[in-house]
């Protein structure tokens, strides 16, 4: 374990139930984001990779 350090991981999960990370951050306080700031950042980088929200 590691003091003051958050790891926040998306991951992405296919139809058939098998899942695998595709963005991660650093969560630091200092910069001033919430977590679901970061999660808004992350889902914008995945979305031009082709990754897509199905369900939705």
């Amino acid at each position: 374990m590691v003091k003051d350090i958050n790891l926040i991981t998306l991951y992405y999960t296919d139809p058939q139930g098998q899942h695998q990370p595709v963005n991660f951050r650093v969560y630091d306080k200092a910069e001033g984001k919430t977590k679901n700031d970061y999660f808004l950042d992350m889902l914008a980088e995945v979305f031009p990779r082709g990754i897509v929200i199905s369900g939705v």
